[in-house]
């Protein structure tokens, strides 16, 4: 009898105990209703099992107990019930979901014309995007257009999320521009945190931040680079390289990697150390020149960071690409752009 009571005492605090978790996991019904008809079914099986038999000589406290088993079996009886409902109402919202996918991988259109998707509009969704190729590729997977436009990216689960301009034009799209010069508005003669950091407003004068270049480019992270030059003349070239790569801080944002076959004023930044007025490079460059850039060991090779042209000058005032027509060759519009790869489909 003693025994009899214990073991009825014990399965009436396992049934309360779960009464409790199921109420609790009910707050939270996605993923947890088939766990819950499991242990419901569990719990059934445990009151069957009861021993119920006068002959035991129950005393009436012990038969109270079992009435409060059959009470707690019929609550988790309704609870069976509701967990169906609940079962029930997140099946349809499935279906809803994926007819809303349909309308979408249909490309919504309007009077006839595919609708334009604009920075803040459904591409920039969650998880967020790894670059702008990404964002480009998804849009053409929904077969809708994106324009250039401010968006935000995250290129790795370590990185922080951070706004980029993204040029979906220029041959096919999908580029993060790191820096962009056109008219003289910005000053470009900054400090370390700010080259780190990244200054301007983008789509307008800017840099985009060292710190930003390698969350897209650390690691064993390539990536093409794409560099637009104009001079004072409206000459224009471009310079390009299918390895691109900058190092960490620590590193001392070094770059780590070009293409042998992509010009001198390029190649000859391969190992460069970035380093601005307030830093030491161990050249001097970036203290005799000004501003902050990837200077050789005799400053020159290039400096996109310069100090902007000005009218009436007859020899560059800092700003020059030495491929392109020599030092003294004033470069006015200077644009640098990097692109991911085509996303994996999954």
């Amino acid at each position: 009898m003693i025994w009899n009571s214990l073991c009825i005492l014990i399965i009436v605090g396992v049934l309360l105990s779960s009464a409790q978790a199921i109420s609790s996991c009910l707050k939270h019904t996605r993923g947890c209703s088939a766990h819950l008809q499991c242990r419901l079914e569990e719990l059934g099986a445990e009151i069957q099992k009861i021993p119920y038999d006068t002959s035991t000589g129950l005393s009436s406290n012990s038969k109270d107990q079992r009435t409060r088993i059959v009470d707690l079996s019929s609550e988790l009886w309704n609870l069976r019930q509701t967990v169906s409902y609940v079962v029930n109402v997140t099946g349809k919202i499935r279906d809803e979901i994926g007819h809303l996918n349909i309308i979408l991988d249909k490309g919504i259109k309007r009077s006839g014309t595919v609708r334009t998707f604009q920075s803040q509009d459904f591409y920039q969704e969650c998880p967020i995007p790894r670059s702008c190729q990404e964002i480009l590729w998804k849009a053409k997977r929904h077969r809708n257009s994106v324009d250039t436009g401010m968006f935000t990216i995250k290129p790795s689960p370590s990185s922080e999320q951070f706004q980029v301009l993204c040029d979906m034009r220029t041959e096919g799209g999908g580029w993060v521009v790191i820096q962009n010069r056109y008219g003289g508005s910005e000053n470009f003669n900054r400090s370390w945190d700010e080259y780190k950091r990244g200054f301007g407003k983008p789509p307008g004068e800017f840099w985009l931040g060292l710190e930003y270049v390698h969350a897209m480019t650390g690691g064993d992270t390539v990536l093409p680079v794409d560099i637009s030059l104009q001079d004072v003349s409206n000459d224009e070239a471009i310079f390009k390289s299918h390895q691109f790569s900058v190092g960490s801080e620590k590193e001392g944002y070094a770059i780590r990697l070009v293409d042998k076959q992509v010009g001198r004023s390029l190649t000859k930044l391969a190992g460069t150390k970035f380093s601005t007025s307030d830093t030491t490079d161990g050249h001097g460059c970036a203290k005799t020149l000004g501003f902050g850039w990837w200077f050789n060991k005799n400053c020159t090779a290039s400096n996109l960071n310069g100090n902007y042209p000005k009218e009436g000058d007859t020899k560059n005032n800092g700003v020059f690409w030495e491929e392109f027509r020599g030092m003294d060759n004033r470069l006015n519009i200077t644009s640098i752009r990097l692109r991911a790869k085509v996303p994996r489909i999954h």
